[in-house]
């Protein structure tokens, strides 16, 4: 059990993993049964996360996703809106706008929130070995909202 400072939350995510050589890890929270969530109600991401190193924290799309996983991407797949995060030793509270969230290359469209199809936390081999703890992952209410 751990308990972070200022919490009721009594548990947390805590990942570890060794070094890796090819594209790194993931950890996926896929919206189900049907795959898509509309969250244009919300603005964006926040949680809470402690630990050395780098995340990349994003959103897969539907058409980013290959359509054999329910998606509708047929090319150029797997390519999220996302945002590098430079984690602390102490819990710290990280809020991402969909606006601040991109995908690589350029020109390419926003976060598209009726289209959502998972919520990501992405280890870079260069970032390996991992060490990381998350809580509290919530939506973000919309500028000007509650």
């Amino acid at each position: 059990l751990v308990h972070r400072p200022g919490s009721d939350s009594r548990q947390a995510l805590h990942l570890t993993g060794p070094e890796l050589n090819d594209w790194g890890a993931v950890l996926e929270l896929a919206f189900s049964p049907h795959y898509c969530y509309d969250a244009s109600a919300y603005g964006g991401l926040a949680f809470w996360a402690r630990g050395p190193g780098r995340l990349v924290v994003g959103v897969r799309e539907n058409r980013v996703v290959p359509t054999v996983w329910g998606g509708s991407c047929t090319a150029d797949c797997y390519n999220s809106h996302a945002r590098v995060i430079n984690l602390t030793a102490r819990w710290e509270r990280y809020a991402i706008p969909w606006s601040a969230m991109r995908q690589r290359g350029y020109e390419m469209p926003p976060v598209d929130p009726t289209l959502l199809h998972s919520l990501q936390v992405l280890v870079q081999a260069p970032d390996t070995p991992f060490d990381f703890w998350l809580d509290d992952v919530a939506f973000l209410p919309r500028e000007g909202g509650e």
